[in-house]
């Protein structure tokens, strides 16, 4: 007879021990599934933000590209800077000084307007505010990358 009470006592003591043991683990399970339920959400709304602002910073970019390749349309599609180019004639390079001088006043963004030959050298430069750098203070930045 001891021995069934001792048995019963044990197998109580084991049920009592078990249980808030498999109840922490059902209870940690839990955790773990709602913490990996709100990350994904999180995850997820940061993804959609992110993917967002790189939109938008792609609109920018291409809006301020675009600006500047017209603007340098502007000035290398005019006629006096073709007709330099082609003929080196000095009346065609002042027609280019006095469009640089315009475009620069007019758009105040651009620090300097210049135009370099193939050595690096500048043929004419503009400063903000439309003021012409006289020739010799033109510069060669032919030993820049």
């Amino acid at each position: 007879m001891k021995s069934t009470v001792e048995t019963k006592s044990r197998s109580g003591m084991s049920g009592a021990f078990v249980i808030p043991v498999v109840a922490g683990l059902i209870a940690a399970a839990v955790c773990v599934a709602l913490y990996f339920r709100e990350a994904g959400q999180i995850e997820s709304t940061v993804r959609e933000r992110e993917f967002s602002r790189l939109g938008l910073f792609d609109q920018v970019l291409r809006r301020t590209l675009k600006e500047t390749t017209d603007n340098l349309r502007v000035l290398a599609d005019g006629d006096g800077l073709r007709g330099y180019v082609n003929t080196g004639n000095s009346t065609d390079l002042n027609r280019a000084m006095r469009r640089a001088v315009f475009f620069s006043r007019e758009k105040p963004d651009y620090e300097k307007v210049r135009y370099f030959d193939q050595s690096g050298k500048e043929i004419l430069r503009v400063n903000q505010g439309g003021a012409v750098v006289p020739g010799e203070q033109l510069q060669n930045k032919g030993a820049r990358d």
